[in-house]
């Protein structure tokens, strides 16, 4: 994989990450995970407290 190829998906990975992050705040490393399991075309559990943004996070995701 050519050196443009890797920064051009850092920066889309990061533009994402930090839009998303727009809209759910303080929850960055748990964005990135979810990015990254999107990109690898994983599945995703995510358990957390009532009211942290989970439903927004899938929502932000899918859209």
């Amino acid at each position: 994989m050519s050196e443009a190829r890797i920064q051009w998906f850092a920066n889309a990975f990061g533009t994402l990450v930090d839009n998303i992050e727009t809209v759910i705040r303080g929850k960055r490393p748990v964005i990135e995970l979810a990015v990254i399991c999107m990109c690898a075309e994983g599945h995703l559990l995510v358990e957390d407290v009532p009211g942290v943004g989970k439903t927004s996070l899938a929502r932000a995701l899918a859209g």
